[in-house]
């Protein structure tokens, strides 16, 4: 009788095991990824962006695509554009996600701070414009109001997506002085206000020529132990 007994337990308990994972776990990833996905605010295909407009309380920047992975930027001052950081703007944009729904429908912008956003992002699609407007911090801590521009849900997001969104035209703009190729550099020039260091390369190092001869360290002068270092040994 114990014997039986055992056995049928252990068909029962295999039975129940088949069920988890072969019902009830799959069911339970896919109320997971349903819950997730509904929780999506804007989903586009971030190469498709054309064109970027940054509107903050006192600024609008725009941005238009100038070739894959290149952008410049067309106002307030037509210059090259970072493209690392559009980068980074681009993806907290074109997969923007929120927590909850505050409200399905809310006609007073004000109420919630989009009459005077934070920062306002459209962008421009080949055929369509999509826009996400920051409203005032909601009402936990590390969360905002934000709601797409074309409707009036307003939804609460975590917080860290506005640093990421609000970004100014200093933000923005190609920071780079110049561009050389470092392993074309056969000489370097250094112009302090009370001296001058004249490098040259010797081989595969550097050395110092002025204001004295000695060796110099070759990783400081290309750049890979530091930076605004030069070290003369």
């Amino acid at each position: 009788m114990g014997y039986r007994t055992t056995l049928w337990m252990a068909v029962i308990l295999l039975a129940l095991a088949g069920y988890l994972v072969w019902v009830e776990i799959p069911q339970q990833r896919e109320k997971e990824a349903a819950d997730q996905a509904s929780k999506i605010l804007l989903s586009i295909d971030g190469d498709t962006i054309r064109t970027i407009r940054v509107k903050t309380h006192d600024q609008e920047t725009d941005l238009k695509k100038t070739g894959d992975n290149q952008w410049s930027i067309t106002s307030p001052l037509p210059v090259e554009a970072d493209a690392s950081e559009v980068k980074n703007l681009i993806a907290t944009f074109s997969d923007l996600r929120f927590t909850r729904v505050i409200e399905e429908t809310n006609p007073d912008p004000a109420q919630y701070g989009f009459d005077h956003p934070v920062v306002e992002i459209t962008v421009g699609l080949p055929d369509s414009e999509e826009k996400v407007i920051v409203g005032d911090d909601g009402p936990v801590a590390n969360t905002l109001y934000v709601k797409q521009g074309s409707t009036q849900r307003v939804v609460l997001a975590e917080e860290w997506i506005k640093g990421s969104l609000n970004r100014s035209f200093f933000d923005l703009r190609n920071k780079t002085v110049d561009t050389i190729d470092a392993e074309k550099a056969t000489a370097l020039r250094v112009n302090f206000p009370e001296k001058t260091f004249v490098f040259k390369k010797d081989g595969e190092g550097w050395k110092v020529e002025s204001p004295r001869s000695a060796g110099a360290d070759g990783n400081r002068i290309d750049g890979q132990g530091g930076h605004g270092h030069l070290v003369v040994k």
